[in-house]
């Protein structure tokens, strides 16, 4: 069964009927025509609605972007900074390591008054004024108070750590001893270094005078550090 148009009225009605259920026409008006519901259709209006819901539809969808954007960004700022600290963290640990000292540094140099002829300047030092002028060294060398250091004897050597208190950030040393020269390396990455003690490192003199130790650091004839440290 088909639905078309009469000729007669135009409108619609059954192929199987017997007449026209609009205008009584008889089936040869009516059964050659069939309908074109597509060119009958009536067109869908879209009302205001519609364009509201679409506009708040697509407010939320670019908030949502720039939400994710937003928290990308983040996150890369953070990466960054925290790449930042490590990289400086790294750094501070080499220097702490390598004892590099830039001798145009005016502001690590100090002048102290003289020690008297009857100070200690062997190694023939008791356990405890080694712990003591490791302490003395790695506090005038490394620029730290005196007073967040702590040490004990270890494998035979003077072993010193101290807390930085910018940080937190714990460091340790070893010293030994020649005459009166006070030879340190640093523990890091999990193993201790080497002994600062090659061609281009520099040396650190010590003079040991009750409970004033008296800590020089030179760079050829130059003078890096010169501190008298009670301790």
């Amino acid at each position: 069964m088909a639905v078309i148009n009469c000729k007669e009225c135009g409108g619609t009605v059954s192929t199987t009927a017997n007449a026209c259920p609009h205008c009584g026409a008889n089936p040869s008006a009516f059964k050659d025509k069939p309908v074109n519901f597509k060119a009958t259709e009536v067109k869908k209006k879209r009302g205001p609605m519609f364009y509201i819901l679409a506009f708040i539809a697509l407010s939320w969808v670019i908030s949502f972007l720039n939400k994710g954007f937003e928290s990308i960004t983040s996150r890369g700022g953070e990466s960054t900074s925290a790449a930042q600290k490590n990289t400086n963290e790294t750094r501070q640990q080499s220097s702490a390591s390598d004892g590099a000292v830039n001798q145009s540094q005016p502001s690590r140099v100090s002048t102290s008054g003289s020690v008297t002829s009857n100070a200690v300047t062997t190694a023939s030092l008791s356990d405890d004024q080694m712990v003591r002028t490791c302490r003395a060294a790695i506090s005038a060398i490394m620029s730290q108070p005196v007073n967040i250091t702590f040490g004990m004897m270890r494998g035979g050597f003077a072993q010193v750590s101290y807390v930085r208190p910018m940080d937190g950030q714990q460091f340790d040393y070893q010293c030994k001893f020649s005459g009166d020269t006070v030879i340190w390396r640093g523990f890091i990455d999990r193993q201790w270094g080497r002994w600062r003690d090659g061609p281009h490192d520099s040396v650190v003199k010590f003079v040991v005078n009750g409970s004033i130790i008296n800590i020089k650091e030179f760079y050829g004839a130059s003078v890096a550090v010169d501190k008298d440290i009670e301790i």
